[in-house]
């Protein structure tokens, strides 16, 4: 807790890192919404954007407080019944919520597993500049990210969670 105390004080000196870091996690969220938006309207829809924004935040909510990685099962349930509650048929929610999973959830774990590897194989040597923030979604367990000094193998970089992501931040 003292560490990320400490890493919070040090992000509150630099405001436009700060900024960028609150912009970054509402465009994650607005994007989500979106493909939830997208998925909606691809079974029938039938329900405002902002009734589906409400069903969105409240599960994501629920979801968060699961003991499973990405709060899976409890994400399904929470979405589907917050979507039947803002008037969705309750199939249709359903199919929504399975499409919006399998995009946003299942689908990148390929991509996140090849981004993973490469970095690990390159290191932080690639990333060049003085001060370089590079985000990279790596879509998998917290368990299997490279957050301990043996998997990073390099002091200089450290993983921050934010929003179920991993940020790879590389200081010089």
């Amino acid at each position: 807790m003292k560490k990320a105390w400490g890493g919070l004080v040090e992000l509150s000196h630099q405001p436009s890192k700060l900024l960028l870091l609150f912009a970054g996690g509402t465009l994650v969220t607005l994007s989500y919404l979106l493909a939830l938006a997208a998925s909606v309207e691809a079974f029938g829809g039938g329900i405002s954007f902002v009734k589906i924004g409400v069903a969105y935040l409240a599960a994501s909510t629920v979801a968060s407080a699961a003991p499973t990685p990405g709060g899976l099962g409890a994400a399904e349930a929470a979405y589907a019944a917050g979507l039947g509650l803002a008037g969705m048929d309750e199939g249709a929610a359903l199919s929504a919520v399975f499409l919006f999973r399998f995009c946003t959830f299942w689908l990148p774990i390929l991509p996140g597993w090849l981004a993973y590897g490469w970095l690990r194989r390159h290191g932080e040597g690639v990333m060049k500049g003085p001060r370089c923030f590079a985000p990279v979604h790596l879509w998998m367990q917290l368990s299997l990210l490279p957050t301990t000094p043996a998997a990073r193998g390099n002091s200089a970089v450290s993983s921050w969670c934010f929003h179920g992501h991993v940020m790879v931040l590389v200081r010089s």
